[in-house]
């Protein structure tokens, strides 16, 4: 969708690297940096295992935090999530679109794309026009530079089109992390790993093979020896017919096959020589410690730990306070802060250059540190009674509820309990 604004209305200009980059364009339209893109459909085929543990979890929290559109107050200041400088804006269109973005994706499925999307291939892509949005995934679409101006437009190609369908740069919400050796490219967080993520392909691919592929009986029965005509021991057992064999092992089955036989004694006559213990599992190659570290490598690149995907031994209150604390700040915050600049940028800038788009950052769940912060805001009258009402009891709002609690009250425990 293009919005109408005037040129002195854009924020910023052309750098001098940026000028000195359109300058080495080819005339004709240039996917500068194309083979950095062609790496996408790759990288998605990574989302399994590990890899899929450690994104979803990631992408599963962001998508949950709210998406607020705000004002700057003060025309000309630099745009910023301090609530202070913002004017919140309800019922905004910008709010109607993302969350409910198309006819077959849901707000918070088309956010959870997206993060996945820049997780996995280093960039994420939204095709923005009058009362849609929709995701595209990165093999489907690649940016073209021209002589003019950098990302000018963006080649469109899904699966089954000879030709690809230009789309105006002005309907395309593009977020990348860049490479920092080629600032026009991305740097996959797949790609980072690419090595570590092999590794633990291959230990999966190998332990299958050796579960698929292994011989694995339990015992094996060694017959005696039995007498010649001339009375003395053949130097070979006796060759069993397939009925013989049936009749041996379903014998030995019903006597000593099930936990209830455990530790029950073998007798072994005539006919048995001996009982051999054969291997009861694949032949391991270290599977499970080689395992664990190239896991350990993965959630290490995105910030995610054992705790967080659910990981509960060796957990306490106190260690899993900490794991969530580390989560949001290291792995989702940063993810909601660089996607909310692209779509202020891309998006909300289009509409009015003083609108920004921008998610609520991520908190912790700590509850009990919960519990402390609203007893205080309650004990110096910071929020209504109702607002507690709902956001610690669960409780419906009453209508003597929209003040703040008395000064000096008794905190949250005074305020729960009636007005039914």
């Amino acid at each position: 969708m293009r919005f109408i604004y005037t040129e002195e209305q854009k924020a910023g200009g052309q750098s001098a690297l940026e000028q000195s980059l359109i300058s080495t364009v080819g005339g004709h339209g240039d996917s500068l940096g194309h083979r950095d893109y062609s790496g996408a459909m790759a990288q998605y085929r990574s989302f399994v295992g590990t890899c899929y543990t450690a994104i979803s979890a990631i992408a599963k929290r962001a998508c949950k935090q709210p998406l607020h559109v705000s004002r700057i107050k003060q025309a000309g200041k630099a745009k910023q999530t301090n609530l202070d400088a913002l004017e919140p804006i309800e019922g905004h269109f910008l709010s109607d679109w993302f969350s409910e973005p198309n006819t077959y994706l849901s707000g918070s499925q088309l956010l959870r794309v997206y993060f996945e999307s820049i997780l996995l291939t280093g960039r994420g892509t939204l095709w923005v026009r009058e009362k849609a949005i929709d995701y595209l995934p990165s093999h489907w679409i690649f940016p073209v530079h021209t002589k003019q101006q950098l990302f000018a437009y963006f080649n469109f190609q899904p699966p089954g089109y000879a030709e690809p369908i230009p789309i105006p740069a002005e309907e395309i919400a593009h977020c990348y992390l860049p490479d920092p050796a080629n600032p026009l490219a991305p740097l996959s967080p797949v790609a980072a790993i690419g090595r570590s993520i092999r590794i633990e392909e291959a230990l999966q691919v190998a332990q299958e093979s050796g579960y698929r592929n292994g011989m694995m009986p339990g015992w094996a029965v060694k017959l005696a020896k039995v007498a010649g005509e001339d009375g003395k021991q053949a130097e070979w057992a006796p060759t069993l017919s397939p009925q013989q064999r049936r009749q041996i092992e379903s014998v030995l089955g019903q006597r000593h096959e099930g936990a209830h036989q455990n530790r029950k004694t073998f007798i072994l006559d005539g006919l048995i020589d001996e009982l051999i213990k054969l291997t009861v599992s694949p032949q391991e190659m270290d599977f499970i410690e080689s395992g664990k570290w190239t896991r350990e490598q993965i959630f290490q690149a995105f910030s995610v730990n054992p705790i967080i995907v659910g990981e509960i031994q060796g957990a306490n209150r106190a260690s899993a306070a900490v794991a969530d604390q580390a989560f949001v700040d290291m792995a989702v915050n940063p993810l909601l802060t660089i996607v909310g600049e692209c779509l202020t940028n891309q998006v909300a800038k289009l509409a009015d250059p003083r609108l920004i788009l921008w998610f609520a950052p991520a908190v912790a769940n700590d509850a009990e540190l919960s519990l402390k912060r609203w007893d205080m805001l309650a004990k110096n009258r910071c929020v209504t009674i109702n607002e507690i009402r709902r956001a610690v009891g669960n409780l419906p709002a009453v209508d003597w509820g929209d003040v703040p609690p008395e000064s000096g009250g008794a905190g949250l425990e005074g305020l729960l309990g009636g007005g039914e």
